[in-house]
């Protein structure tokens, strides 16, 4: 099933960048180490990206269709915006300072 197939591609791909992400915080990671998990960002938002793109021409329901063009969390890319708000999980204070609870 192509959409199944598309949404297993996206969250192996969000998985891939959250890696390279975490590798990246180490504090002593040589150059050669920063850019392989440079460039495994850029092949991974690659990855998801040509997926989106695969999933959105498939044919939708009319209520899957609104909910992904009207999604605050998301651009057009599918990407998370940075002006989309903070999830209402995190406490009021971590909101605001734009951490995650401890």
């Amino acid at each position: 099933m192509p959409a199944i197939d598309s949404a297993r591609r996206i969250v192996a791909g969000m998985n891939a960048v959250r890696t390279a992400e975490r590798t990246l915080l180490i504090g002593d990671l040589d150059s050669r180490t920063r850019s392989n998990q440079l460039a495994r960002l850029r092949d991974n938002w690659a990855e998801i990206d040509k997926a989106i793109e695969q999933y959105g021409a498939l044919q939708h329901s009319s209520e899957e269709a609104v909910c992904g063009r009207s999604s605050p969390l998301c651009s057009a890319s599918g990407r998370p915006s940075t002006s989309a708000p903070p999830p209402v999980w995190l406490p009021a204070t971590s909101r605001r300072r734009g951490r995650s609870p401890s």
